[in-house]
């Protein structure tokens, strides 16, 4: 049994689900295509299909932290983060120092917070988070606290104040990006020429892995 109110966003999965569904449906049921369920996939379904995969973990992962006791249970690991705005040197940039040294946030990490502490975070409103923009920096004072700077911030309700508790994530997962970047996926793979010796190098992205995985993937 379940009760309470679903996961906002949730219905995504549902969407994607029925797409993937349909687009299998269409291709074993082609009578030119000669589809033989023992063959393997080609790279260009191998790529989708682990880019699907990710996106949906990703997307999943980011979904919870939208829930108070999953976001106050992740507030012990590092992944959200709260404390107290002590510096406000720009309208754009400001130094919140942290409750604990624990963060995972890292350099360059695109982040959103609200106002309050991890059990407070609102439900979504479709006006975007309180606060979002990227981490410049980390340090640790003398009294062994840290503090993390943020940069290009943009505060929904006007300038953060000093002593004003915030909250922080990692940036919300749009789906609809995720969809467009496996549609120009599809689109590079679907190509005659190789894309992959033009353009600009692939970017690393680092995510969380099971350990299980990690044990498999080792020689």
């Amino acid at each position: 049994m379940s009760a309470g109110e679903i996961l906002p966003g949730l219905d995504t999965f549902a969407e994607d689900d029925t797409l993937s569904w349909e687009s299998f449906v269409a291709r074993v049921s082609d009578p030119k295509a000669s589809w033989d369920w023992r063959r393997r996939d080609n790279r260009r379904e191998a790529a989708l299909g682990l880019a699907t995969r990710c996106d949906a973990a990703e997307l999943y992962e980011s979904l919870r932290l939208s829930d108070p006791l999953v976001a106050t249970r992740e507030s012990f690991s590092g992944t959200v983060v709260s404390g107290v705005v002590t510096t406000v040197p720009a309208r754009t940039r400001i130094e919140v120092t942290l409750d604990h040294l624990a963060c995972r946030l890292r350099e360059n990490a695109a982040v959103e917070g609200f106002p309050g502490y991890p059990r407070d975070v609102p439900r979504a409103d479709g006006r975007g988070p309180w606060l979002h923009g990227r981490v410049a920096a980390t340090r640790v004072t003398t009294d062994e606290r840290l503090v993390v700077t943020v940069t290009d911030a943009v505060v929904r309700s006007g300038p953060a104040r000093i002593g004003q508790r915030v909250t922080r994530r990692p940036r919300s997962v749009d789906p609809r990006q995720q969809r467009s970047g496996r549609h120009e996926l599809h689109r590079r793979y679907a190509a005659r020429r190789s894309w992959l010796s033009g353009g600009s190098p692939p970017v690393p992205r680092r995510r969380d892995v099971p350990l299980d995985v990690v044990v498999a993937a080792a020689e």
